[in-house]
């Protein structure tokens, strides 16, 4: 934007400064620049082409520093002075945004694995909480203190901590980050995966905790039919 907008102000002529900047490599810009160029040639208006330019970038960043550009060319503005003060807020503009993916770095390596950790821990609470369920229906003839707790109550009761927890770690990490739209739903996404992986490994594991209690569980059986 700088060297359009200084070459814009020595040749009075947007045309002529995309000729004079396409000289100049700017790696995947090269291509918007000379549709710009084409644009021009086949008589769009300057403020359309430079926001077609925008659009056709695919960056936020890009699109509204050329509309803000687009604006400058239709009121006449001093192309200098403009292409400086958009140059000034892109380059502040990419260190906040770096500060910012550090930051959302540093979030996501506590978030995945706390988020795998919670996950294992809940398929195991999960088991054990199923066998002291067992464990309440055997002894609630006699001793109604401790009610039984429902299988399906458990995994409802952790798969909503689950997702609780993964949508306030991406929304997080969201309001840091957030440069696109996308980043929330990529992050949950990619949270509830890793949730639902390590709890189903982890359960399967723990489940091998039931077996074992099995005996126990008959044994207890036994107990408490001779009570």
């Amino acid at each position: 934007m700088k060297s359009l907008g200084d070459a814009l102000e020595v040749s009075g002529s947007l045309k002529s400064a995309c000729k004079v900047v396409s000289i100049n490599d700017y790696g995947p810009l090269n291509k918007l620049l000379k549709r710009l160029g084409k644009r021009l040639e086949l008589g769009f208006e300057q403020g359309k082409a430079v926001e077609m330019l925008g659009v056709e970038s695919l960056s936020n960043l890009i699109l509204s520093t050329c509309r803000i550009e687009a604006d400058s060319l239709r009121y006449g503005s001093r192309q200098a002075i403009t292409s400086k003060a958009i140059h000034d807020y892109i380059l502040s503009h990419l260190a906040n945004r770096k500060k910012r993916r550090q930051v959302a770095g540093a979030i996501r390596g506590l978030a995945l694995p706390l988020q795998a950790i919670f996950s294992a821990l809940s398929a195991l609470i999960s088991v054990l909480t199923r066998i002291l369920s067992k464990f309440a229906k055997l002894i609630h003839t006699w001793f109604p203190v401790i009610t039984p707790i429902s299988y399906d109550t458990i995994t409802i009761y952790f798969s909503g901590l689950m997702l609780a927890m993964a949508v306030a770690s991406s929304y997080m990490i969201y309001s840091i980050e957030g440069d696109s739209k996308f980043t929330f739903t990529y992050q949950l996404g990619m949270l509830l995966t890793i949730s639902g992986a390590v709890y189903h490994l982890a359960l399967l594991a723990s489940m091998k905790l039931l077996n074992l209690a099995s005996g126990f569980m008959s044994g207890m059986e036994e107990i408490v039919e001779g009570i």
